[in-house]
C-alpha cells in the first residue's frame, strides 16, 4: 500500500511541475528575446501529450 502512495505522490509532483512549466513558458513567450530551446520544446510537447496544455498553448510556446 505504501509503495502505491509514493508512486501517486511522485506522479502528482511531476504533473505539478509540468503545469508550472507550462504557465511559465506561456508568460515567457510575451517577452522580447524569448527563445525556444530544445528543453522548452520537449517539456511543452510532454505537457501537451499529458493533456496539461492545449494545442493553442503548445503553438504559442513553440512559435514564441
Amino acid at each position: 500500500m505504501r509503495a502505491n502512495t509514493e508512486t501517486v505522490a511522485d506522479k502528482a509532483g511531476e504533473i505539478a511541475a509540468e503545469v508550472a512549466f507550462a504557465i511559465l513558458a506561456v508568460i515567457g513567450v510575451e517577452r522580447d528575446g524569448y527563445v525556444v530551446t530544445e528543453g522548452i520544446a520537449v517539456k511543452a510537447l510532454a505537457a501537451k501529450s499529458s493533456g496539461l496544455n492545449s494545442s493553442e498553448t503548445l503553438m504559442r510556446i513553440l512559435n514564441g
